[in-house]
């Protein structure tokens, strides 16, 4: 059984929106590794958004901050107001005080830099 939120669920369905392919591929071998069931949805597109949403159910999202926007935090903004009850959580290439503080501002429950110590720590999170 997997906690999200204080909810026990059996399978983990995760929003990943992340456009380096390298984090990607980091991001999901430690969910799969960690998690016996998950399913991961992959947004390619800010197109793809509403129609993504619409046809999942997720418990967790993972945004880069940067993601499809030329507003930094404002993919967060976005996937908060589309998935008000579920956690987010924000990446970002390096340790930022402000893009974290921005990052929460929009909607992020928590920030995580997108280094090697701070990856490792995600199946805690």
């Amino acid at each position: 059984m997997i906690y999200v939120e204080g909810r026990m669920i059996e399978r983990l369905r995760v929003l990943l929106v992340e456009p380096e392919e390298k984090f990607k591929r980091l991001i999901k071998y430690i969910l799969l590794t960690e998690y016996n069931d998950v399913h991961i949805v992959e947004l390619d597109s800010l197109d793809q958004l509403d129609s993504v949403i619409e046809q999942n159910y997720f418990d967790l999202a993972i945004s880069d901050v940067t993601a499809f926007s030329v507003l930094q935090g404002e993919i967060i903004q976005m996937l908060r107001k589309r998935l008000p009850l579920i956690p987010i959580i924000a990446t970002y290439k390096e340790f930022d005080p402000l893009i974290k503080s921005l990052a929460i501002l929009r909607g992020a429950n928590t920030f995580l830099a997108k280094e090697k110590q701070s990856i490792n720590s995600l199946p805690e999170i």
